[in-house]
């Protein structure tokens, strides 16, 4: 279970400095962690270190025709625009609506399309409360937000790359920040990727996927049905990972080199889909800046969040697949008040509420789908490994590291429909 229902920092554990928490410092940190990412990317492949200098933006600003350029996709024909000398393609659906009966299951892939999709523009976010960055008016004014708009239809991915070609690109995909619980792939301007594409001549990927009571609920105790609802969120990146496997050669990419990295909340994703068996095979670097989510939640502490909701709702046990149409604003209410029942709150800066403990924001491990936390290795001795940057905000280093990666297999219980 998850915190971001109701305002809260990006990360349970920021603080505040007149009026300015840690997301101030990321404006150095960023260009540390691409620098950093874009390093790990180009290290293993040979054929990287020889690569022609990357291409310069020249040429019209934005070039937008019915004739493309259009991709073949699994799931059907998208068209794009071209930004410069790159070519973007946006909201591109890689799983099926999450709404009514899809909510708290397993993700599945998106039913084929016929004709060319339009692909322009950023598609529907994941549902999420308002955050405490909208109380204060500096960080408001430095980061202009976008949240784009919610909607449980939200698994999407976005591509920018520098050419239609075969030349098999490093792919780089971005994972948002904002805990467990909130923002976007949308939500700050340096999310585009259009620069790290052009400057270091790799492919960009990032996604939307479920957050908060959406994405982590704990509700394995009511039913076989909802066995992975305590790990939704992070089941719906392996899927976006399975677009990339299948789709980015299309797009100029090497499906051999795929780096994930990500920032606070993203850090954390980075460091949980390490741990993740059924992320095996599907990325081969990873970049964690910040928040690397060392621990997973204990499936104690969130099997007694969700039971806490229950309660703040008045439904007993059989009454459980009520929550599936219940709108969400209600539900993540309820979400929030019972967490706070059962989870410590730290002090909150003027103007915001009170943010749970740390512990909260991460997913519960789950036999089968992420059996141990990242930080406690697999017991077998012969399983692969990830290289792996990570570097913190307050310092904006980074370093290098070697960090076992899933080996188990996952169980049934835990398979996308």
């Amino acid at each position: 279970m998850t915190d971001h229902c109701a305002p809260a920092s990006d990360n349970a554990a920021d603080t505040r400095h007149d009026g300015l928490d840690r997301r101030t410092l990321l404006t150095g940190a960023a260009s540390a962690l691409v620098a950093a990412a874009a390093a790990v990317a180009h290290a293993a492949p040979a054929e990287a270190a020889q690569s022609p200098a990357p291409a310069t933006a020249s040429g019209p600003l934005v070039v937008v025709t019915d004739r493309g350029p259009v991709v073949e996709t699994t799931g059907g024909r998208v068209r794009g625009a071209r930004m410069r000398d790159i070519h973007t393609f946006k909201g591109i659906p890689y799983g099926a609506s999450t709404a009514g009966a899809g909510r708290f299951m397993p993700p599945v892939k998106v039913a084929p399309w016929t004709g060319v999709r339009s692909a322009l523009h950023y598609g529907p976010v994941a549902p999420h409360g308002p955050r405490a960055g909208w109380a204060f008016d500096e960080e408001a004014f430095m980061f202009e937000w976008d949240d784009g708009v919610p909607s449980e239809d939200c698994l999407r991915v976005n591509v920018w790359t520098p050419g239609l070609d075969a030349k098999k690109r490093p792919v780089m995909v971005w994972i948002h920040g904002g805990g467990f619980a909130a923002g976007s792939s949308q939500e700050l301007r340096a999310y585009d990727g259009e620069r790290l594409a052009r400057r270091g001549d790799v492919v960009v990927v990032s996604m939307n996927h479920r957050l908060n009571v959406l994405g982590y609920a704990n509700l394995a105790a009511y039913g076989p049905q909802y066995a992975s609802a305590g790990l939704a969120g992070m089941l719906d990146l392996v899927l976006a990972l399975e677009w990339v496997r299948d789709n980015i050669a299309n797009f100029g990419g090497d499906p051999g080199s795929v780096t994930i990295f990500g920032q606070s909340g993203g850090g954390s994703k980075v460091s949980t889909l390490m741990a993740m068996p059924a992320a095996k095979g599907l990325f081969h670097r990873a970049a964690v800046h910040s928040a690397s989510s060392l621990r997973m939640n204990s499936a104690d502490t969130s099997a007694k969040v969700a039971a806490a909701m229950l309660a703040e709702l008045g439904l007993a046990a059989s009454q459980v697949g009520t929550l599936q149409t219940m709108p969400f604003e209600r539900l993540c209410g309820a979400a929030m008040a019972g967490l706070r029942k059962i989870v410590p709150a730290d002090p909150a800066p003027s103007g915001a509420s009170p943010t749970p403990i740390a512990p909260s924001s991460r997913p519960w491990s789950m036999d089968g789908c992420c059996p141990r936390s990242p930080s406690i290795p697999s017991p077998r001795r012969s399983r692969p490994t990830s290289r792996c940057s990570s570097g913190a905000a307050s310092t904006s280093s980074a370093t290098a590291s070697t960090i076992p990666s899933g080996s188990a297999r996952p169980s049934r219980k835990c398979a996308r429909a």
